[in-house]
C-alpha cells in the first residue's frame, strides 16, 4: 500500500470504524484528487439528476440479481468486474461510495469487499441526503470517465451457504437478523418469505438501530457497545442475514468495520423460510 494511500486511510475519517467512513467535509476537500475515486449506487441515471461533482455510476442492478431464486443475490464474478470497470472503477486509488439509500451504499461495500477490494473502499457518511443538507456543492452534467481495469480477487469466507447457516444453528454460533422487529418477531411476514419468523437462535438487531436519525452512523463506541452482548469476542464467527441479502449488508459493514469475523448469508431468511424441513422461530407478544 502506498504511502498516499495510507495518508488518505488516516484522514477525514470516524475513528474506530478502521477508516471505513469518511465526512462530507474530508471528500469535498479531497474531491480533485486523482486517487479518490467516488461512486454513486443507484437505481437508474436521469438527465440533470444532482450528484457529486466528478461521481461515477454504478447501478444497483448491476451488483445485484434478481432473477432466479433466491431473489438479490450477488451475480457472476465476471458481472460484478465490468460494472465497476465500465464505471472507471481500476485496481488503485480510494472508493468512496454514496446513495440515496443507506442500504444501497453497504451493499456496494460489501460486494467490494467480496471481491476483496474492501480495505480500499469508504462509505460517505449521511450519504447523499447529509451533502445536500450541508449544501455542499453538486453537479449536474455527468462527467465522462474511461473504463478502467479492475481485478477481483473473490473472498468465499465473506459468504456462508444454506447448509453451513443450518450448522451454525446446530453450533450455536451468533446470527444476526438485520429486519425489523415485527419481522423477526413474525407479525409481518415481509415479500418472498413463506414463513414468517427468525432463524432459531438469532438476535434481533434491526438495519436501523446502526444509524442516527440524521442518517449518519452512530459513533463506534455506542456501535461497539450494541454489539459486544451479542458477541462472546472477536474471534466468534457472526453470521448476518435479513430477507434477501441487502439489509444484512447494513450490519456486516458496521462489524467488519469493527474488526469482527463475520460473514452474509445472502440467501437470508427467503432462502431459510421456503425450505419445510428447516425451523422457524417466533415470539408471541410484542414488546
Amino acid at each position: 500500500m502506498n504511502v498516499l494511500l495510507l495518508a488518505i486511510l488516516a484522514a477525514g475519517v470516524i475513528g474506530g470504524l478502521d477508516n471505513n467512513v469518511v465526512t462530507p467535509q474530508w471528500l469535498q476537500e479531497n474531491l480533485d484528487d486523482p486517487n479518490i475515486v467516488v461512486v454513486e449506487i443507484g437505481s437508474s441515471v436521469t438527465p440533470n439528476q444532482p450528484h457529486i461533482p466528478g461521481a461515477r455510476f454504478v447501478t444497483i442492478d448491476s451488483i445485484v440479481k434478481h432473477e432466479g431464486w433466491p431473489p438479490d443475490e450477488l451475480p457472476p464474478v465476471d458481472q460484478l468486474r465490468q460494472a465497476f470497470e465500465n464505471a472507471g472503477v481500476g485496481d488503485e486509488g480510494r472508493i468512496v461510495l454514496y446513495s440515496g439509500t443507506p442500504l444501497y451504499a453497504t451493499r456496494a461495500w460489501f460486494t467490494l469487499d467480496y471481491l476483496g477490494q474492501g480495505y480500499r473502499a469508504a462509505i460517505l457518511d449521511g450519504g447523499f441526503a447529509r451533502w445536500q443538507r450541508e449544501k455542499r456543492p453538486v453537479a449536474r452534467k455527468r462527467t465522462p470517465h474511461l473504463a478502467k481495469m479492475f481485478t477481483p480477487h473473490p473472498d468465499p469466507t465473506r459468504l456462508v451457504s444454506l447448509a453451513e447457516v443450518r450448522e451454525a444453528v446446530d453450533n450455536s454460533m451468533v446470527l444476526i437478523d438485520a429486519r425489523s422487529g415485527d419481522e423477526f418477531a413474525g407479525f409481518h411476514r415481509g415479500g418472498s418469505v413463506v414463513r414468517p419468523g427468525h432463524i432459531p437462535g438469532a438476535a434481533c438487531q434491526p438495519w436501523r438501530s446502526n444509524l442516527a436519525g440524521n442518517g449518519s452512523f452512530l459513533s463506534p463506541a455506542t456501535l461497539r457497545a450494541n454489539y459486544e452482548p451479542l458477541i462472546a469476542n472477536k474471534d466468534t464467527r457472526v453470521i448476518v442475514y435479513c430477507r434477501t441479502g441487502m439489509e444484512a449488508s447494513m450490519p456486516y459493514f458496521v462489524l467488519r468495520s469493527l474488526g469482527y469475523n463475520v460473514a452474509l448469508h445472502d440467501g437470508s431468511f427467503t432462502e431459510w423460510s421456503r425450505d419445510e424441513s428447516l425451523p422457524v422461530a417466533t415470539v408471541s407478544t410484542r414488546r
